[in-house]
């Protein structure tokens, strides 16, 4: 069973996964910030 999408799912709609969200988010920011540096935008 891929539990992936359905912790992604909960993570995005429920209130109390907001600090998960957060840190999903920050490391998404961080992975963008990184590849712009690398210049690997293109990827």
């Amino acid at each position: 069973m891929k539990y992936y999408p359905v912790n992604l799912y909960n993570i995005l709609t429920e209130d109390k996964d907001i600090v998960g969200f957060l840190i999903s988010v920050r490391f998404y920011i961080a992975e963008l910030f990184a590849r712009m540096i690398l210049g690997l935008w293109r990827v």
